[in-house]
């Protein structure tokens, strides 16, 4: 038991304040302040101090350690150490705690656990997977970002807003290696993603895409692909090349969705559209003067076993010229024609594919299923149908036929104007005589 003389060392007989040694313990009883290490204790509660910092902050003045130096605060535990944050509808609103069972720090607040620092180093927001590729793998809602660099981010609405403020420019840059390689930005209101110097980017316009080198908009710089980089497929509902004009003031091309058109200054012959194929140049279509020539090859030098047509009239007598109409037409188009097959017996080469001939079509038999925002949620189901494979026809390749033939009936024309002339000579000799007999 303390004895009264002892107690009495502690008590103020001034003030009632209760002390130990200068500074030691001291509890300043008008303020209900107490001090370790220090007679004037500036927390609202407990002020450590083994050396005076600086004058504790006021919102956060109730437990103080003061210190020169490095300080410290130590939470021992065997297995879970916490801080609380409460009021007085609920003690444990939020906290901090450090669990030792899996060496993991955890930050909760409203009673739920929003973050974690996994014992990798990984920091895991919104779920608690110790596996941090599940946000990936399993659509989890969160964030992760891992130890090595990586960033994982899933969510059910936008997952990442970056705003730059008041000016145009940067907005995110990339890197390798300490050196910048690219960069997404603003200009002008439009998106902008650039390479490195000397690299093309893009600038996301109104209603365009334009082309970036440098950082800056450049003209008839850059180029869509390479020779061995192509690109697959271009759906478009139009292409333009150059500058086309309908007067020919200038060379261009363009491809809209049912036309195309090409224009050249030049009224000298043109190329506007060339054909090959493992043969070379097979055709070409060019203009000239006012005109405009649709060339298929035909040098003799490409040819070989050349004879000539000695049956013309007998196999023009053979085609089938007919009067119908398309069945999308209507019977109120009718035009003049062949049937494909009727002629491939006489001209094959004028005519493609096989009589009654059938092809496999794929084609959709249930529609694809998009949510709001057009995005596919379910697949469209594809389904496989025969349909016809139309024959098709090239009525000049039958132009050598017909010629062959009309030079055959030519012939036999002029023939028949020379016995026709011989006869009549004949006859008017024959007439002659006659005459000359009965004026005797």
């Amino acid at each position: 038991m303390t004895r009264a003389r002892d107690l009495a060392a502690f008590v103020s007989n001034a003030d009632g304040d209760i002390k130990f040694d200068t500074d030691t313990l001291f509890v300043d009883s008008s303020t209900n302040r107490v001090g370790i290490g220090t007679a004037t204790p500036e927390a609202n509660l407990l002020h450590l101090v083994d050396s005076d910092v600086v004058a504790p902050n006021a919102d956060a003045d109730d437990l103080v350690i003061e210190k020169t130096g490095d300080t410290g605060l130590s939470i021992l535990s065997t297995s879970t150490g916490r801080i609380y944050f409460g009021d007085a509808a609920n003690d444990d609103a939020g906290s901090i705690r450090y669990v030792h069972s899996d060496n993991s720090m955890r930050f909760e607040t409203d009673d739920v656990e929003r973050m974690r620092i996994d014992s990798d180093g990984h920091v895991l927001v919104g779920h608690t997977s110790a596996d941090v590729d599940t946000l990936v793998d399993n659509n989890t809602v969160g964030i992760t970002l891992k130890a090595n660099g990586e960033i994982l981010a899933s969510s059910t609405a936008t997952v990442c807003t970056l705003e730059r403020e008041n000016s145009d420019g940067d907005i995110l840059e990339f890197r390798k290696d300490g050196a910048t390689i690219g960069s997404i930005g603003i200009v002008g209101g439009g998106l902008t993603i650039d390479g490195e110097s000397g690299h093309t980017g893009l600038r996301f316009a109104n209603d365009s895409v334009l082309p970036r080198d440098n950082g800056a908009d450049t003209n008839e710089a850059d180029d869509l692909g390479a020779t061995n980089n192509k690109w697959r497929n271009l759906y478009s509902i139009g292409v333009y090349t150059g500058s086309v004009s309908t007067s020919g003031a200038s060379t261009g091309v363009s491809v809209d969705a049912n036309r195309i058109k090409s224009s050249s200054p030049s009224t000298g012959f043109v190329y506007h559209a060339r054909f090959y194929n493992p043969n070379g140049q097979v055709g070409y279509i060019a203009t000239q003067n006012s005109g405009t020539v649709y060339i298929t090859s035909s040098d003799y030098r490409l040819k070989e076993n050349v004879a000539d047509i000695s049956d013309g009239i007998t196999r023009v007598k053979q085609l089938a010229p007919k009067r119908f109409n398309f069945i999308s037409d209507g019977a109120d188009v009718v035009v003049d024609g062949f049937l494909a097959h009727e002629a491939q017996t006489v001209v094959p080469e004028a005519v493609t594919g096989t009589k009654d001939a059938m092809m496999d079509e794929e084609y959709e038999v249930k529609a694809a299923v998009t949510d709001d925002d057009g995005a596919i949620i379910e697949e469209a189901e594809m389904g496989t149908r025969s349909v016809p494979d139309y024959q098709g026809i090239d009525q000049s390749k039958i132009v050598p036929l017909l010629t062959a033939a009309l030079q055959e009936a030519i012939a036999k024309i002029e023939t028949l104007e020379t016995q026709n002339t011989t006869q009549a000579t004949q006859i008017a000799d024959l007439i002659t005589r006659v005459e000359a007999l009965e004026a005797e």
